[in-house]
């Protein structure tokens, strides 16, 4: 089987950005309203999401590498 040169469409980003980004945002901006949370909960939240995004970024990096 031949193997195409181009990678084809991904109907996973179209997905979370119509569907899960929303969510999301509204998630989120509920629990600020609410006040659900405190400011501790919002920093440790901040911190684990750059983190984990740093870490798949560096992953990705050292993928496209090799």
């Amino acid at each position: 089987m031949k193997k195409l040169s181009t990678p084809g469409y991904n109907p996973g980003f179209l997905t979370t950005w119509l569907v899960l980004n929303p969510y999301c945002v509204v998630t989120i901006f509920y629990a600020y309203y609410s006040h659900a949370l405190s400011s501790l909960d919002w920093l440790l939240a901040l911190i684990l999401g750059v983190g984990f995004i740093g870490v798949m970024l560096a992953k990705t990096m050292r993928k496209r590498r090799e």
